[in-house]
């Protein structure tokens, strides 16, 4: 990826400049330039261009490469183009997903055999709840706090089961294990999976019975973990908060919200029911914080079980 004010011309090949150090310097044909370059330069001072490196001799300064693609950036879209090098230079997919790919989901529906297979973790009678941005469409991941009494809580995090949906060797499994991840940049989201999981099958939102994988702590105020539970779990979002939300019940935990302040909740819960496990919440990230300055905590992946 380069900028064409980092070029410098030649007879018959300029010398380009990569926006990445790591990349070498390489000169591109002359002929190859976008019309107009030669004559006016200073026009594509802000352009970039995809250039791929084509060969270096042994004796040579420079490699030899060849103009992919001049994808813009003065006089055109400036986010379209920088959007383009971005998709190009991370080697990322943004293609459609193929139209016929909603063929390999099965329908949402709940079985008693799910029920069953579930049961150790319902959590769709508790006070679960998601906290992202407010512009967030895939609700991935939830959590819950319930008082056990004598200092102790359960906490859990439930994340979507795209599992229950997306078997091994599929095609939507294949697409998403290229992907790995969702790429949010500035206009547009590249999602990892088929809307209909993302926004939809695999995204908690309140009100809705979803599947998901869920990992349940007993743990004091301390954060010492008493008890782990981990399983593939059912569970009903209560409200989907906001982080100007959550960080006002954390300044505020007495205050009474005003309607329509707080986005709907569900389940028979409140919004104190909310801001008490926040502050639980909070309070267990806040002490674990200072235990790991303190003691210089690091993560430790157990590699022998």
């Amino acid at each position: 990826l380069f900028r064409s004010k980092q070029w410098y011309q030649r007879r018959v090949a300029i010398t380009a400049g990569p926006l990445d150090a790591r990349v070498p310097r390489m000169l591109i044909p002359v002929n190859q330039l976008p019309r107009g370059f030669e004559q006016r330069p200073k026009d594509f001072s802000q352009s970039l261009m995809i250039a791929s490196v084509e060969r270096w001799e042994m004796t040579g300064k420079f490699a030899i490469g060849r103009l992919l693609e001049a994808i813009g950036g003065d006089n055109d879209d400036l986010v379209h183009a920088a959007t383009r090098g971005i998709l190009c230079e991370f080697d990322l997919d943004d293609l459609p997903f193929p139209e016929d790919i909603n063929d390999e989901i099965p329908d949402f529906t709940i079985t008693p055999f799910d029920v069953a297979e579930r049961r150790e973790f319902d959590f769709r009678n508790k006070c679960v709840f998601t906290i992202d941005p407010a512009t967030a469409r895939d609700l991935d991941d939830a959590c819950s706090v319930e008082d056990l009494g004598g200092g102790v809580f359960e906490v859990g995090v439930h994340i979507a089961d795209v599992s229950h949906f997306v078997k091994p060797g599929t095609e939507v499994d294949t697409i998403a294990r290229n992907r790995t991840t969702s790429v949010y940049l500035v206009q547009r989201v590249i999602p990892m999976l088929p809307r209909r999981l993302c926004e939809d099958y695999c995204s908690l939102n309140p009100g809705i019975d979803r599947f998901s994988f869920s990992v349940v702590w007993k743990m004091n105020r301390e954060g010492e973990v008493l008890e782990r539970r981990f399983g593939k779990s059912l569970i009903r979002s209560c409200c989907k908060l906001h982080y100007e939300h959550a960080q006002d019940m954390i300044e505020e935990p007495d205050r009474e919200f005003e309607p329509g302040y707080l986005p709907e909740i569900h389940n028979g819960y409140t919004a104190r029911d909310l801001s008490k496990r926040i502050a639980v919440l909070h309070e267990i990230a806040q002490n674990l914080r200072e235990k790991r300055k303190k003691y210089r905590l690091r993560l430790c992946v157990d590699t022998t079980a």
